[in-house]
């Protein structure tokens, strides 16, 4: 889990503070050695009380749709030659969904303490999957390129998670239709009949329709099926 780290840098005599997110105080020294390789570090020490808030307030893994479209909106601001922080402010001020804006948020603060632009993306819930391609797009200065070859991924892996949904969606619509048609027929049709043709006297009714009539009732009457409604619809359980 990251952390926020306080640090002062002596950089040839002047004094620089300043913030960083790391997983460790280890990582925390590597990443400024490499941002500030003349300078010499007085002091790291973490910050417990905005690490704790930074874990609370830690965004989910957002939708692979969400995900496509955002590498695709930033690949097209890094091919016209905009830096990621300025990209991540413009498409925040577009941006009206709260969701999406809470991300962007979370993308400009991380950008803001220095933080890698591949990092900034985890630390908004950006499928994990795909951070070490954006890491090594932006290692090898190819980040648009990667960007756009991402959102189709995601575009891809969207529809078919989309597709595989409406597929079980189908059989559970088709079992729930089943129920239904079961209850109505076990509770509401099938005593209709009985009572219709035990209130009409001289009425021949043949031995297999008075076993289903029989089964019926006793289905009922036991509570075989939806117990706690049974006695409620069948007016006739108890007789």
């Amino acid at each position: 889990m990251e952390a926020s780290f306080q640090y002062m840098i002596d950089i040839g005599g002047n004094k620089k503070e300043g913030n960083v997110l790391a997983t460790s105080t280890y990582d925390a020294v590597l990443f400024l050695r490499s941002r500030f390789p003349d300078g010499r570090i007085l002091s790291l020490r973490k910050e417990w009380l905005k690490s704790l808030k930074i874990m609370l307030t830690k965004s989910g893994t957002m939708k692979e749709s969400d995900g496509a479209d955002l590498a695709r909106k930033y690949s097209l601001f890094f091919n016209a030659g905009l830096d990621p922080l300025d990209t991540t402010r413009i498409l925040k001020k577009g941006m009206r969904k709260s969701g999406k804006i809470a991300r962007l948020t979370t993308i400009e603060k991380s950008l803001e303490q220095a933080s890698p632009f591949w990092r900034s993306l985890q630390d908004a819930g950006f499928p994990k999957d795909m951070i070490p391609l954006i890491r090594t797009g932006e290692a090898n200065a190819s980040m648009p390129q990667i960007l756009m070859s991402v959102s189709g991924l995601l575009e891809q892996r969207s529809k078919v998670m989309s597709d595989i949904r409406k597929n079980l969606l189908s059989p559970i619509f088709s079992i729930t239709m089943v129920m239904l048609s079961l209850y109505t027929l076990v509770f509401w049709i099938i005593p209709g009949f009985s009572e219709t043709f035990q209130d009409l006297p001289g009425i021949h009714i043949p031995r297999w329709e008075q076993a289903l009539y029989g089964a019926d009732a006793w289905v009922v009457k036991h509570d075989f099926l939806f117990s706690r409604y049974s006695r409620f619809w069948y007016r006739r359980a108890d007789c």
